[in-house]
């Protein structure tokens, strides 16, 4: 991703997590395979830096998944959470490298 000129957060959505293990909960499965598949969907400020997910597109894979109504609702929340995690996450390692 650097070649392409994007950020340490672009490094971070090309792959490299797999250095630690994590535990998912069952109810928070499909959220998170969805939040996986929209990784290629993050929304980047012109100065660089993540600034949210494509919000459309969510909604849009949700609704391609077969999910309607209420279901539909909260799993577009739960993707919402991870990605404010993520980029809590890479705010805070931004500010520990400087």
């Amino acid at each position: 991703m650097r070649s392409l000129g994007l950020n340490e957060e672009a490094d971070a959505l090309s792959g490299e997590i797999g250095k630690s293990e994590y535990y998912i909960w069952p109810e928070n499965w499909s959220a998170w395979e969805f939040f996986n598949e929209l990784s290629d969907q993050w929304l980047f400020a012109p100065m660089g830096g993540a600034i949210g997910l494509n919000g459309s597109v969510v909604l849009d894979y949700v609704k391609l998944g077969g999910m309607k109504g209420k279901k539909a609702q909260a799993i577009y929340q739960d993707i919402r959470h991870i990605a404010s995690g993520a980029l809590s996450a890479w705010r805070e390692k931004s500010k520990d490298n400087q």
